[in-house]
């Protein structure tokens, strides 16, 4: 009886490790991309939504962060501790960039020419850093979700985190309705061709006939030129 030599498998697992780590990597690639939304769907979608959690110190009471967005025009509103409330409102499409702030009395900070560098402290940067921090302690920490999914709770929170800073920070008007080719200029017109002449049948015959040169043609002497 003849015995069939073990196989070495460990051989062939070393072998197919790298394609399963690449064919992971590439399944992890297109699904993340496959949800993940451009800075356009984000302006044209419209939500609310609320952020829930307990409160420190001791979690007796909850924080609530909520946001109500209509293409361009986000509410957003904090409340902690029950007594605790703040509320901003942006529309990051309307020049010039400012934020509307209150819940009673609507107070308005522009941005004029604000830089809001870590140590800045104008009305506008305080604003701002307040603002940006609550919405990721209380908001993109705690939201569920993937942040590429503009259907989850962190895509929508993450949506608006995004076109805020472009808003807020770099000061960039966004539009939803991209700019159009403008009209052609009436002055540019092509210049005229001149018209194309097509010969006649009796040019184009003449054209084409060779053109035949008289040779002279030696003539016999005459007689007593001898």
């Amino acid at each position: 009886m003849l015995l069939s030599e073990p196989k070495n498998t460990s051989i062939q697992l070393t072998s197919t490790l790298p394609l399963l780590a690449l064919l992971t990597f590439v399944l992890a690639f297109f699904s993340v991309n496959l949800y993940a939304f451009t800075e356009k769907e984000c302006l044209d979608e419209s939500f609310t939504n609320k952020i829930i959690h307990k409160a420190m110190p001791f979690g007796l009471t909850k924080t609530l962060l909520s946001f109500n967005k209509n293409l361009c025009d986000i509410k957003i509103s904090h409340r902690k501790f029950k007594f605790m409330k703040k509320q901003w409102e942006i529309d990051v499409c309307r020049t010039p960039v400012h934020i509307k702030t209150g819940t009673d009395l609507i107070e308005v900070v522009k941005k004029g020419n604000s830089f809001c560098s870590s140590g800045a402290t104008s009305e506008y940067c305080n604003t701002y850093k307040e603002l940006i921090e609550i919405i990721q302690d209380d908001g993109l920490i705690f939201a569920k979700g993937e942040k590429e999914d503009l259907q989850s709770d962190h895509g929508k929170v993450y949506c608006i985190y995004t076109i805020l800073e472009s808003y807020l920070n770099s000061g960039t008007i966004l539009t939803r309705h991209p700019p159009t080719n403008p009209p052609a200029d009436p002055e540019e017109r092509s210049l005229p061709t001149s018209p194309t002449i097509m010969p006649t049948n009796n040019q184009a015959r003449e054209e084409n006939t060779p053109e035949i040169i008289p040779t002279s043609v030696p003539t016999a002497p005459l007689s007593g030129e001898f």
